[in-house]
């Protein structure tokens, strides 16, 4: 019997269908049903906390139906939920590559480059989502959360009012907005978003971290306490908010109570020079120089370009008489920042200690050179020039210091001195008179003028400022009364 070619490969197929089982189709179908169900146990068990578990099926899904984009999303979400966040994006990539148009897949691609850093692809993905699906609230947030990474806080603003307008119950969009406000300086409307967000969630950590950060910036320390307690309330492990919950503190005086949390942050964070630096600050207030010292110096143990540290660690040395130890800080701290006047001035007030007069003279130059303004600065080269007995010098500058703050009393006190030294003596005790009137318990005010008015004849008025000087502690002038008034 012949069989036409015809029936013979229909006969074959048959033979075929016998010998397997089963029809290709059937066969085809059955795989992507084993793979949807792999992938719906997978998802269950990332959702209870399985992660290795729920990748395993996830795989076993993709081998099974290699074409399946949700298989590669899932196991993309649980590598990502994992830590692995290039491994999640491979995922992604392949899942786009057979679904270009997949929201889920684009978002969630956007989310974990964004988080690696990589804003401008995050922002792409975003961006893509919105030209076809150009009411996707949830797109325009996510991109301005991108944007405000990157720190393109006006373009992160346009697209969360886009955000916001398209679903008015977005509360991580009012959060972010009110980041943005206050990154562009508008602390009320900031405020606004916060409270907004806080009151649709009040559990949300970080908006109410941000909030009191603006009440503090704003000086209203009392109430940036009481939200930052609540935010430590909802997140004990946040050290920004114990840092700032401290520093609060210190700045309305109770800087023994900001230690415990300085302490805090610190066993959060041990290796955040920032917060050693903090405390630093405020136990050198307690006058504890040495521990300020030692947490100075771990702050640049931690960071050696901590200028700070370096600046605050030497006017802690000073303090304790190592004025040697304290300019080779500010020798450093001024080598980290060229520009920074407070170094320069401590520099040379610490010379002048010295007897380095020409050396601070240089550190004087400097800081008004950096700060034209600085009375301080133009009475320390004063004193400097005194000291070098270059007294009209001297006076060029007191009269600056004194042009620039009228209520330094010491500028008086020192010109007056200059004034002596050149005989200008009805000069000098207008100097005293004045010194006196801003700062009545200067002791070498009220001795200088009681010398001074026995040298112009008032002899009782002179001794009488003596006797004062006298009962006030200065020793020298007994001595001088036993002269002069005996």
């Amino acid at each position: 019997m012949i069989i036409n070619s015809s029936r013979a490969i229909i006969f074959s197929i048959a033979l075929l269908t016998l010998f397997w089982g089963v029809n290709p189709a059937i066969f085809a179908q059955d795989q992507r049903n084993e793979a949807s169900i792999l992938i719906e146990q997978g998802y269950n068990k990332v959702e209870a906390g399985d992660i290795e578990g729920g990748i395993l099926d996830f795989t076993k899904a993709i081998k099974l139906d290699p074409v399946n984009h949700m298989a590669y999303v899932n196991r993309g979400y649980a590598q990502y939920f994992d830590g692995h966040l290039s491994r999640a994006i491979m995922d992604y990539n392949e899942a786009i590559k057979l679904e270009p148009l997949s929201e889920i897949a684009l978002r969630l691609r956007g989310t974990a480059q964004n988080e690696l850093g990589a804003h401008d692809l995050a922002i792409k993905d975003f961006t893509s989502i919105i030209a076809f699906e150009p009411d996707n609230a949830t797109a325009y947030r996510m991109r301005a959360i991108a944007e405000y990474d990157s720190r393109a806080f006006e373009r992160a603003l346009n697209d969360l009012d886009k955000a916001i307008s398209l679903n008015s119950r977005d509360q991580l969009a009012y959060m972010y907005r009110g980041l943005c406000y206050k990154m562009l300086l508008l602390p009320e409307e900031a405020l606004k978003d916060l409270n907004k967000a806080i009151e649709m969630k009040p559990e949300d950590a970080r908006a109410v971290y941000n909030r009191g950060l603006i009440k503090s910036e704003q000086m209203d320390k009392v109430g940036a306490i009481e939200d930052l307690s609540l935010a430590i309330q909802l997140d004990n492990q946040n050290h920004w908010a114990h840092l700032q919950r401290a520093n609060a503190l210190c700045t309305l005086g109770d800087v023994s109570a900001a230690l415990p949390d300085y302490d805090r942050a610190i066993e959060i964070a041990p290796s955040e020079a920032t917060l050693y630096g903090s405390r630093a600050y405020a136990k050198s207030l307690l006058k504890d120089y040495t521990g300020a010292i030692d947490d100075c110096s771990k702050a640049i143990e931690l960071d050696p370009k901590d200028q700070q540290a370096h600046y605050n660690r030497a006017f802690c040395k000073g303090e304790l008489g190592d004025n040697i130890g304290a300019i080779a800080d500010y020798d450093q701290s001024i080598r980290l920042d060229p520009e920074d006047k407070n170094s320069y001035y401590n520099r040379a007030e610490t010379k002048v200690i010295l007897g380095q007069f020409d050396s601070a003279i240089e550190d004087y130059n400097m800081t008004i050179e950096l700060d034209p303004y600085f009375a301080k600065a133009y009475f320390g080269r004063a004193f400097s020039n005194t000291g070098k007995g270059l007294h009209k010098t001297a006076i060029e500058d007191y009269n600056q210091a004194i042009e620039l703050d009228p209520q330094f009393a010491r500028s008086y006190l020192m010109r007056g001195v200059s004034r002596t030294e050149l005989e200008d003596y009805e000069g000098a005790l207008i100097d005293y008179n004045l010194c006196l009137q801003l700062s009545p318990q200067d002791v070498n005010a009220v001795f200088n003028r009681g010398v001074i008015q026995t040298y112009l004849g008032k002899q009782k008025e002179g001794c009488a400022d003596l006797q004062r000087a006298l009962e006030l502690g200065d020793d020298r002038a007994a001595k001088v009364m036993e002269e002069l008034c005996f």
